[in-house]
């Protein structure tokens, strides 16, 4: 099944719109989420792939970890490098080494982490890693079949393993989710295609907006997490294998 391109889509009058994102304010501590306003004000940041929401996966038989969605999502295209993306690998955790790391500057790296930590978004490490990967043409590259099916199996494991953050999702239950792209318009108009996000201009949204869209979709399909069991991908299932490529623990 191929991502759906919401492209010029005219949303309905009134339609509720949630915008979520890797930037934006500090979401509350887990111990502060009471009310769902709280875990509205969590969604914002934790619906995006970079927030620090692990992922358990099985990888040549053993369950490893993931820091987050985008890590899992970046190993599946540099399987030689797998390691690097561990939550006890390099660029497990935000700091000014795993910077270093992917490559910035000496003098950039205190306030790299600073931007990040506000809202927990270790996977910008991952994003940073694998464009790194590709210039040495060590990155691989998966159809838009592969990659759907991928994202959608990411996605069901980080709101099936993660409890708050699945609450958070569904606390956006009938608004429309945009991952917000504030340079959309500016890309089209220069001829550039915006797969993942996109903006909404007089109730029509501008650009494909893939992940609200799947979002959307994997928000209409997971349970309400109540003796749900715990369900683990295997990491070399994820992108070819036979579906549902998890396994019930």
């Amino acid at each position: 099944m191929p991502f759906a391109n919401h492209n010029g889509l005219q949303l309905a009058s009134g339609a509720e719109i949630f915008r979520f994102w890797s930037g934006g304010k500090t979401p509350k501590s887990a111990d502060a989420l009471v009310t769902h306003d709280d875990f509205l004000q969590l969604a914002h940041t934790a619906l995006s792939n970079f927030f620090a929401a692990p992922i358990r996966c099985y990888l040549n038989g053993v369950l490893v970890v993931f820091p987050s969605a985008e890590h899992l999502f970046q190993a599946l295209m540099a399987p030689d490098h797998v390691a690097d993306f561990l939550v006890k690998g390099p660029i497990g955790e935000l700091n000014e080494a795993a910077f270093a790391f992917v490559g910035v500057k000496a003098e950039e790296r205190a306030k790299k982490v600073n931007v990040w930590s506000r809202t927990h978004a270790v996977g910008i490490l991952a994003k940073m890693h694998i464009k790194r990967l590709k210039e040495q043409g060590k990155k691989r590259e998966l159809s838009g079949e592969h990659c759907y099916r991928a994202v959608k199996l990411i996605l069901h494991a980080k709101y099936r393993q993660n409890i708050l953050e699945s609450h958070a999702l569904r606390t956006t239950r009938g608004k429309y989710l945009l991952e917000f792209a504030k340079g959309a318009r500016r890309e089209i108009s220069k001829g550039r295609e915006v797969l993942w996000g996109g903006l909404v201009e007089d109730g029509r949204v501008v650009g494909n907006n893939q992940m609200g869209a799947l979002m959307m979709e994997v928000r209409d399909e997971i349970p309400e997490m109540r003796g749900e069991p715990l369900q683990f991908p295997h990491f070399e299932d994820l992108a070819f294998g036979t579906p549902p490529a998890l396994v019930e623990m």
